[in-house]
């Protein structure tokens, strides 16, 4: 089958969760048979704007980077592209995220090819929130054939926005069309539950991820654990500022594959976040058996259960924060257990399982998903 799939940015590029598991979901779709080709913008110019690796067709899109003209010229620079590589026909295009992805998907399918939109965080529904969501995120839903949200939250929360902004008839034919299906990772083999100590972040330094709560919430503390802090993003030097005495450790943007490497030696790992997807990064903790404290925001409730593999606490909270990161620091009892949970939840989260359920989800759309020698795939 011919895959296209749209997403903001690729590697090595600083990216999300959304980019990183386009990127992953293309190779592993590529070696399943599949003819998969990637569209993203040019963000690195020393990376070719063409390119072929690992079974999968990389295009980098040409956009200007200035304010006014990014979304314009992204989308001229998509379209260019699209023109240039679409013969033969893609057979469905898969598009990560709504706004602005799911866009270049509509305009790209015109009503020929189905498109396939994947909803990856709570933002994206707010639908009241800016003009731009108002106005392109039900036309963009209205051409869709299939979407796709992280969780069940996620899903009712875009359904209480549709009946408030549209109507509710869009927000019924939205839901007539939805799936959920949440990430994958590789789960890696069983992780060494001792010598654990300090506590983790892995993220963007963004405001939604609220690092700033949590080194609030560090200073509230006697005697503050240290924290390491990987990750980067804009507002780095102003939380460099904030963290002078406090045993922090900016590590910077590390390579996805280092991951585990640094997750591993964490007793505790934190996301403060003031809003989410389904966060792979918390995924790759529970993977290694760090339990997790969390606001509950977007659909980490699927993920944290409150006192069996990690704590959740109220947004903007610092002293909820502290205190619970206290108690997982000192009580190695309570610690060891969630640790095990935490490693449990994340074995349902497998790359095969995940695959198949996506390959279903196309399929049941009438599109062919055997490619050419392979056999029936299995069912959901």
């Amino acid at each position: 089958m011919k895959i296209a799939i749209i997403t903001s940015s690729l590697p090595p590029y600083p990216t999300g969760g959304a980019e990183r598991q386009a990127a992953e979901t293309a190779r592993r779709l590529a070696a399943r048979g599949h003819r998969v080709t990637v569209f993203a913008r040019w963000m690195l110019r020393e990376q070719p704007a063409v390119q072929e690796t690992d079974g999968v067709r990389w295009i980098r899109c040409r956009y200007l980077n200035r304010p006014g003209l990014r979304f314009p010229s992204h989308v001229a620079g998509f379209l260019a592209a699209w023109r240039r590589e679409n013969d033969p026909a893609f057979d469905v295009i898969l598009a990560y995220q709504m706004v602005i992805n799911g866009v270049l998907g509509r305009l790209a399918a015109r009503s020929r090819i189905p498109l396939v939109v994947w909803i990856r965080n709570e933002l994206e529904t707010r639908l009241s929130s800016s003009f731009k969501h108002r106005l392109l995120g039900p036309w963009v839903l209205a051409a869709t054939r299939r979407v796709l949200f992280q969780s069940p939250r996620i899903l009712d929360a875009m359904q209480r926005e549709l009946e408030a902004a549209v109507s509710p008839t869009a927000a019924r034919a939205v839901a007539q069309r939805s799936e959920v299906l949440a990430n994958a990772i590789d789960v890696g083999p069983e992780p060494d539950y001792t010598g654990r100590e300090g506590i983790v972040f892995l993220g963007r330094l963004v405001p939604q991820k609220a690092v700033d709560v949590l080194l609030a919430a560090l200073r509230r503390m006697s005697s503050p654990p240290r924290l390491r802090i990987l990750g980067d993003g804009f507002l780095r030097e102003d939380l460099e500022r904030k963290a002078q005495g406090l045993p922090v450790r900016f590590e910077g943007q590390v390579p996805h594959e280092r991951v585990p490497e640094l997750l591993g030696p964490a007793r505790v790992q934190v996301a403060p976040s003031r809003a989410e997807g389904f966060p792979n990064v918390l995924l790759e903790g529970m993977s290694r058996g760090i339990p997790v404290v969390a606001t509950p925001v977007g659909a980490v409730p699927d993920l944290v259960r409150d006192g069996e593999n990690g704590f959740l606490v109220p947004v903007e909270d610092e002293a909820a924060l502290a205190a619970r990161i206290q108690d997982l620091l000192r009580d190695d009892v309570l610690w060891e257990r969630m640790a095990r949970e935490a490693r449990r939840t994340a074995l349902a989260y497998d790359w095969e399982s995940h695959l198949d359920r996506l390959e279903t989800v196309l399929r049941a759309e009438g599109i062919s998903l055997k490619p050419s020698g392979s056999s029936t795939l299995p069912p959901r």
